[in-house]
Parts: C-alpha cells; structure tokens; sequence
C-alpha cells in the first residue's frame, strides 16, 4: 500500500485470491506484513498480518493450508516459507513481475546503481531458489515462461518444467463494476493507460501514434499514474521512463491536448476511472 494507492503487489494478491474464492469449494486467506493496518474479512476473503519471524510462519503454515502462493521476488520471507510449509503443502511461486529485468534498470546516477548491484548477488540466489522450490510458477505471458524455464534450467538438471508453469495475466476486478455503457460518444475516442512506466517498456511508440493529426482529431491518450507511486518521482531509476515519455510527448505539443497525464488515484475511485474510458471499445469493435 502507499496510503490509499494500491501498488501492484497488493492489486496482484487481491486479484488472485477473488480468482480463488469464486470457486466454492476454496477457502483463501491474505497474509500481509504486520505494519499497524486494519485487516478482517471482505468479499468473504479473510485478511491476517504476520511477523516476519520463523514462530509467526510456522503458526501461519501448520495444519490449515493446502497450498500457499508467494511472490517470488519477496525472496528472503517467500522462501522461509516454502522451507517451513509443512511436505503436504503446495508451494506456488507468483513470477509475474520480472525482478531480473527490473532490477537492472539503469537511473542517472551511476554510484545509486553501484550501491543497488551489491545487494543484488544475495537476493538472486534467493528468488532463484523459491523458484526451484516451487511446485508451481504463475507467469503473466508466453514471454516470462521462457524466461523462467531458462533461469531454472541454469541451475541444474531438474524435472521437466513444462508443467509447472501456470499463466495468470493481469485482469481488472470486473465483479466490482456496477455502470454498463450504454452510449457511446462519436466524436472523440478516450483511450486510457492506467499504471506505471517501466523501464522495459517503449511508451514513444504510442506518443507517436497520437501525435499523428488523423489520429488525434478523433481520440485521445489519458495516463493514469505513469510514476511507481513506490518512489519519488525525482528517482530516475524507477521513474525515469514516466519523465522520458512526458517531456516526449511534452516536445510534440501533445500535453493536454492529445495525451493526458493524471496523477494515481485511489483503490475506491479506480473503477470509475476505467468506466470512464469504455466507450471507446464498442466503436472501434464496431469499426474493425
């Protein structure tokens, strides 16, 4: 959490256990860093704190669980866990966000990127070896499965990994919305970018297609969030492709005319800022 931002971490764990809990027969439970917050239960999903300490997990884990799933990245808890789960235990790796490529994300600042580089040695070996623990690895696309399959197939003979990997995308909390679009507006398409600017990802490619005139006559770009609400916005390393697409797109004269930036809003008001942006799916559907 970062006040009432949901970073992509917590959305990921929401969205997997309402996944889970649509089916009857599965009981879910969270379990998140002790930080003072408010837990209980919603959309009958209960929501518990822990200690990072073997007593808490061990606790956690004993005689109530028939499978656990744990970021991989969360390296050093993620895997105490998959080593204290009882044998009986499923033990699931959720690699959807690629720690390797992230990780090696260059700022503008050469001894902060030096300083980063010597914890890394310690936290590979550890994401490296939840991974290799793991009965099961979610992945978001065909792309981070080959990833993977080649990280463990580095570490040594092993089973065949074909099996183990399980792709889950991103997906929005549909079961929440409650407007259905009706009508849709002609005369000018929104097209909305909701989340943040990775370094890994090519933004110019998408300024470029709204600042063509045929285009930006009938529709338009709104960016919701674009920085990691996790960081300074001043931090080039995880916000540097968000400050490199903005000033892009600022040079182009597209700022509050074709391409709209907006700062992150809350969990609360996030649906209504994604049905605000639904009219443009039915006329380009129509249109194709």
């Amino acid at each position: 959490m970062c006040g009432d931002i949901v970073e992509g971490t917590g959305l990921r764990a929401w969205r997997l256990a309402c996944g889970l809990s649509n089916n009857e027969s599965i009981d879910v439970t969270i379990a998140v860093l002790d930080e003072g917050q408010k837990v209980g239960s919603r959309n009958g999903i209960e929501i518990i704190t822990i200690e990072p300490n073997d007593e808490s997990l061990l606790r956690l884990l004993t005689g109530k669980y028939d499978a656990v799933i744990s970021s991989y990245w969360m390296s050093g808890i993620t895997k105490r866990i998959f080593e204290l789960a009882p044998r009986e235990v499923q033990l699931i790796a959720d690699a959807y966000s690629p720690f390797y490529v992230e990780f090696f994300s260059n700022s503008t600042s050469k001894s902060a990127d030096r300083k980063i580089l010597q914890w890394y040695p310690a936290q590979l070996e550890e994401c490296n070896a939840v991974l290799a623990m793991s009965d099961y690895i979610l992945v978001a696309n065909d792309s981070q499965k080959k990833l993977y399959t080649g990280v463990i197939s580095a570490l040594g003979p092993g089973e065949e990994l074909s099996d183990r990997f399980i792709t889950i995308p991103g997906a929005v909390e549909y079961e929440q919305r409650e407007k259905k679009v009706d009508k849709i507006d002609p005369k000018r398409l929104e097209f909305l970018w909701f989340g943040g600017m990775y370094p890994w990802f090519d933004f110019s490619s998408l300024i470029e297609i709204f600042a063509d005139e045929t285009i930006n006559k009938r529709a338009y770009l709104r960016v919701v969030g674009g920085s990691n609400p996790m960081y300074k916005k001043t931090d080039r390393r995880y916000n540097g492709q968000y400050y490199k697409s903005y000033s892009l797109a600022e040079d182009k004269g597209l700022v509050g005319n074709s391409i709209f930036f907006q700062d992150w809003v809350s969990y609360t008001n996030r649906i209504g800022v994604f049905d605000s942006a639904e009219n443009a799916y039915p006329l380009l559907e129509k249109q194709m």
